[in-house]
């Protein structure tokens, strides 16, 4: 497999210290793969990485974004979660009255409570969306599903026949600037996305140009700061490699922001089930311990210890909502 040495994609340093080596645990992709951080900004990246003419062996065809998932009926819970996203953020087809205002804030606080905040966001302008890196079209569907008017891009081919065959708009490749005309949606949406881009700072460039003036930026990454990430170190599940090659936190998330015309405006916290007990299972792995797989197979409590880093203010997973604040291109610096 060829590999790449880059420099940090926030500063350009070329000035950084090693943090960790990993594996590959989930498709056996060869090599050790070092962890870095940048000592002039703190930004964390894998460098070296696969070259871009190598990044087939990283992603089989059997990569789990890339299938199509069979659409859950809509069922009671789903009903009331769109009644409320209409009520208390003017999702189509409009807030009724006081009365469903007051329930409808009730059900979206109890939904933050369990931390399921990937579709919490408010309507914005005409609702035309896109979701980039869209995989085989859950999220498509479930935004359709909640009015917006959405467009998908990724860049397999595989990814986008299987949303054609949904009769979904979605484009194949990685590059918007190609495909999209400027400032023409009101919404982007990133779930799990930026942490796999050869530039973070190229991609939200590219989503600054499409993004109507005010446009909403919404999106998922694992929390390299988070606690889960220290303790498992490089069998942290959502580590990984080599298929991340940006590991953000909430700081580092805020200054890329920043530096591609965009405001942050909240960062959530988002569950993930797994985190724990995967990360228990590769560490059996690589220490020959099974009573860490042991463990890992008690899920309430795998959940629970993921709820404490969650309370703790530093949980595995985040969701990031940020503001198009200014245009900007790739010769543009932040103002100081």
């Amino acid at each position: 497999m060829n590999t790449e040495t880059i420099n940090c994609d926030l500063c350009g340093s070329d000035q950084s210290e090693q943090l960790l080596v990993g594996q590959d645990f989930l498709h056996g992709t060869k090599g050790q793969w070092p962890v870095v951080k940048c000592i002039d900004c703190g930004l964390i990246f894998t460098n070296p990485r696969p070259a871009p003419e190598s990044l087939a062996q990283v992603y089989p065809d059997d990569y789990n974004p890339y299938r199509q998932r069979k659409r859950k009926k809509i069922n009671r819970r789903w009903k009331i979660r769109r009644w409320a996203m209409q009520h208390h953020w003017n999702y189509p087809p409009g807030p009724g009255g006081l009365f469903a205002k007051i329930f409808s804030f009730l059900f979206i606080l109890w939904t933050r409570f369990h931390y399921r905040n990937y579709d919490l966001f408010p309507w914005q302008g005409r609702g035309k969306l896109l979701d980039y890196g869209c995989g085989g079209g859950k999220y498509l569907n479930r935004l359709k599903d909640l009015g917006w008017q959405v467009t998908g891009m990724d860049m397999s081919e595989q990814a986008v026949e299987v949303c054609k065959k949904q009769n979904l708009d979605v484009r194949v490749g990685i590059n918007m600037d190609k495909e999209f005309e400027p400032e023409i949606f009101d919404a982007v949406t990133m779930f799990h996305v930026l942490e796999h881009v050869p530039s973070p700072t190229e991609t939200l460039t590219q989503v600054n140009r499409i993004l109507k003036n005010d446009g909403l930026l919404v999106f998922a990454v694992p929390n390299i700061a988070s606690l889960p990430a220290r303790w498992f170190g490089k069998c942290w599940f959502p580590l990984d490699l080599p298929r991340h090659v940006t590991h953000f936190s909430k700081e580092t998330a805020e200054k890329i922001l920043a530096k591609t015309g965009f405001k942050l405006e909240k960062t959530l916290a988002q569950q993930h089930g797994q985190t724990i007990s995967s990360s228990l299972n590769y560490l059996a792995r690589v220490t020959g311990k099974q009573k860490f797989k042991c463990f890992s197979r008690f899920k309430r409590i795998c959940y629970l210890v993921e709820l404490l880093s969650i309370l703790r203010g530093q949980p595995a997973r985040i969701v990031v909502q940020a503001r198009k604040v200014r245009k900007i291109n790739l010769n543009t610096e932040p103002p100081k």
